[in-house]
């Protein structure tokens, strides 16, 4: 018989993750900007418009999740996903402001990002930014409910969270704002932290994990 992997110890990491995240967030927002803000051509903005539009489909398809699917433990860290990247949004739109930017951009998605960066093939797969599932993904999670929701919320979420870290690892090379950086770092660590649970629940619903990254 195969020994079940509990997920209980990773939770905690995540909920302390969340913990660590917000103080230092609101550490950030408190410090005073010594440089000039951010241009709307500057890849901070464009990190903050596209990344809002990654973390929004999160949030979707997390509180779906939380809505409809089977395992408790994967509601909860749903609803904790959903939770931290919808206060993300919170924190990137607020600066847009700060920055005297629109809240929405009508440029190309990842234009602010070097090609050198790129993930290479999530245009031509039908995604708008790395990680990002398609329309006939989402339609397909959002018919679904309990263990089938919870293994393909699974699958697309682990997915989800690599092109996230992908984004926020190319504005840590890019930028020298002191805010942003600190979040992108954040946005690193939580989202890695979250792929370790996801994958340890799917390993104990059907014995199989996703590959993290490195």
């Amino acid at each position: 018989m195969r020994k079940s992997v509990s997920t209980w110890p990773i939770l905690s990491v995540v909920m302390s993750a969340m913990v660590a995240l917000a103080v230092g967030l609101t550490v950030g927002i408190m410090t005073t900007r010594a440089s000039p803000d951010p241009a709307v051509d500057s890849a901070e903005a464009g990190f903050a418009w596209d990344m809002s539009l990654h973390h929004g489909q999160a949030v979707a398809m997390s509180m779906h999740l939380h809505r409809h699917g089977g395992d408790e433990m994967l509601r909860t860290l749903a609803y904790d996903i959903a939770l931290t990247q919808q206060g993300q949004i919170g924190i990137m739109s607020t600066w847009l402001t700060e920055w005297g930017l629109p809240a929405t951009s009508t440029a190309e998605p990842m234009e602010w990002m070097d090609m050198s960066m790129d993930m290479g093939s999530w245009a031509e797969e039908g995604r708008l930014m790395p990680g990002m599932v398609t329309h006939d993904e989402l339609d397909e999670l959002f018919s679904l409910s309990g263990n089938e929701a919870d293994l393909v919320f699974i699958d697309l979420m682990v997915a989800h969270h690599i092109g996230g870290v992908h984004m926020a690892r190319g504005i840590v090379k890019l930028t020298e704002d002191p805010e942003v950086l600190r979040v992108a770092e954040a946005m690193v660590r939580g989202q890695r932290t979250e792929i370790d649970a996801l994958n340890a629940i799917a390993e104990r619903l059907n014995g199989t994990a996703q590959e993290t990254t490195d």
